[in-house]
């Protein structure tokens, strides 16, 4: 079994880790740490925008040694993936596809219901395209 979890910086994410490394030590699973960095596309006359992805991909790297910090306690063997995209949901998604991963868990955000129709939800796109099963925890 693989599974793999998508982190971020948030309590559902780090509730989403503890799942994934739960569900790993049950049923000896592989684990793998999918950590976002959701870079910002080129935008015209945005001359900021990479030093705005250094910082996002910096806190990225941040989230990945938290999580290897949190598995090694907790004596699972984990591998962790940095990525940036600009889609967290398309990312999950084609690791997914590319990797035999058997589940994924993510976390839930409690966003209202006007940044569900601007942004979208990571979650729902993922359970809605997922060639797998896919975890959802609050």
């Amino acid at each position: 079994m693989n599974v793999l979890v998508a982190v971020e910086e948030s309590k559902h994410s780090e509730k989403a880790l503890e799942y994934a490394v739960d569900m790993a030590k049950r049923y000896e699973a592989k684990l793998t740490a999918l950590c976002i960095a959701e870079v910002i596309e080129d935008l015209d006359g945005m001359h900021q925008i990479a030093e705005i992805n250094a910082v996002l991909m910096h806190k990225c790297k941040d989230t990945a040694k938290r999580v290897n910090e949190y598995a090694d306690s907790h004596e699972i063997k984990i591998v962790t993936v940095i990525m940036a995209e600009p889609s967290p949901a398309d990312c999950i998604l084609s690791y997914e596809k590319n990797n035999k991963i058997s589940v994924i868990v993510v976390g839930s955000r409690a966003k209202n219901r006007l940044e569900k129709f601007l942004l979208g939800s990571v979650a729902y796109k993922v359970v809605r395209h997922a060639g797998c099963s896919v975890v959802v925890v609050r």
